[in-house]
């Protein structure tokens, strides 16, 4: 079974803005909610970087 509300987020976007945040994770998951409209908690945004 397949969870419909899954997030994915484009793997060059995460790095794109992985290097613009310097690797600040905190700072990345403001950019992708107020930049690029992604609402994800913080803690799935960590779990999908590691």
């Amino acid at each position: 079974m397949t969870r419909k509300d899954k997030i994915e987020i484009d793997t060059e976007l995460l790095h794109r803005i992985y290097n613009e945040c310097d690797g600040w994770r905190e700072r990345m998951h403001e950019k992708l909610k107020e930049e690029e409209g992604i609402k994800i908690g913080y803690s799935t945004l960590t779990r999908i970087l590691r």
